[in-house]
């Protein structure tokens, strides 16, 4: 896999798509530069958007989640492997403020 953390994610080119999967007001807070919200909801009621669709199952892309509760970001992730991702990685120690 290409998916490598010194790629640009903000060109919109990166082989990464790093998902935020805290509320909105979290996400204004503070996040990750590059980092698109994405509240984990969504993935249960399969509101995804073109840019995961895009992502989904490519062998040379990676979708990156986190959130700053690890049982919620690992319950999404159950569900996406689910919902048939195959390349959704975790962020592992979360996201705090």
């Amino acid at each position: 896999m290409s998916c490598t953390p010194t790629e640009d994610i903000m060109s919109g080119t990166s082989a990464m798509l790093l998902l935020d999967l805290r509320d909105p007001e979290d996400f204004k807070l503070s996040h990750i530069k590059g980092a698109i919200n994405f509240p984990s909801p969504n993935i249960a009621r399969d509101k995804f958007i073109k840019r995961i669709w895009e992502f989904k199952n490519k062998e040379e892309k990676c979708i990156i989640i986190y959130h700053e509760d690890e049982k919620q970001v690992i319950e999404a992730a159950e569900l996406l492997v689910e919902k048939e991702f195959t390349n959704v990685y975790i962020m592992t120690n979360g996201f705090a403020v």
